[in-house]
């Protein structure tokens, strides 16, 4: 008789983490001093809105939403949740599209059918996303901006 052992191997994040968290500040400059602001595409398709919900002396949890400003077939916007820990320069996603407390990794098959590395993905997701908005060039509309 033969015994298999799995091993779970997970995937360092913190390079990821930290990635997004220059391309956040790269796409809302005076990123601390914000409780609020929108950014425009180029194109005036796309808006890309900031929401700060909570803020404390290292962390702080933010909303972060990419709305079509038309209708566009096949294109849903796309609502996350992020906390920037400010004292190590890193973004996590902790909720993306009203889904919340994602594990390092799960069992495959699971009951919600995520995929084994599902918070690597979402937060994957938070890059492409970034890279995204830089690629279009996305602009603060200054009369939407709300400092702390």
């Amino acid at each position: 008789m033969s015994a298999t052992i799995q091993r779970k191997v997970l995937t360092n994040s913190t390079p990821l983490y930290e990635e997004n968290y220059q391309r956040l500040k790269a796409c809302f400059p005076t990123l601390s001093r914000l409780s609020y602001a929108e950014a425009v595409s180029e194109n005036n398709t796309l808006v890309l809105r900031y929401q700060l919900e909570e803020s404390f002396k290292y962390t702080s949890i933010i909303s972060l939403s990419l709305v079509p400003t038309r209708k566009i077939l096949g294109m849903p916007a796309c609502d996350l949740q992020l906390r920037m820990y400010h004292d190590a320069h890193l973004v996590e996603v902790i909720a993306c599209q009203g889904e919340y407390r994602f594990l390092p990794q799960y069992d495959y098959p699971n009951s919600k059918m995520y995929q084994r590395n599902e918070k690597y993905q979402i937060n994957q997701l938070l890059r492409d996303l970034l890279i995204f908005c830089q690629r279009m060039r996305f602009h603060l509309l200054e009369s939407c901006v709300q400092p702390t």
